[in-house]
């Protein structure tokens, strides 16, 4: 499965199913700088045809699966549960597998969701190391 706002003949090759997702310029949302800094902006434009903003796709899967924790009404409520300290760094090299189509930048997000305690079970599978000696 894909969340993705590019139909591309590769990507479909390779996910059964795609959900179309607008593009960050699409959406509000919220980044963290390279300086630490958050920044906020809103949607330059309405995402293209069947396309939502990537929170509220995540939220509809998690009301369709009856799972608690997704009743946000705005970006502006999923950032208030980011800003609550609910949010961690991954070390790197911790976030793969992960591929972009060719010719597409990659945009990478990890979102721990729900209620109770969260906390990073981080662990390598040993049959993906072979990926980490491309590196």
């Amino acid at each position: 499965m894909a969340l993705t706002p590019y139909a591309s003949e590769e990507l479909k090759r390779i996910a059964h199913v795609l959900l179309p997702i607008g593009t960050f310029a699409e959406t509000s949302g919220s980044y963290v700088n390279c300086e630490g800094l958050w920044q906020s902006s809103a949607g330059a434009a309405q995402p293209v045809g069947e396309a939502r903003p990537a929170w509220k796709v995540l939220r509809v899967l998690g009301n369709l699966l009856n799972l608690p924790g997704f009743d946000y009404q705005s970006s502006e409520e999923v950032l208030a549960e980011v800003r609550s300290g609910d949010v961690v760094l991954i070390p790197y090299g911790y976030h793969g597998p992960a591929m972009a189509v060719p010719g597409y930048d990659l945009y990478y997000l990890n979102v721990m969701a729900g209620p109770g305690r969260r906390e990073w079970l981080i662990c390598e599978d040993p049959a993906h190391s072979w990926i980490r000696e491309t590196w």
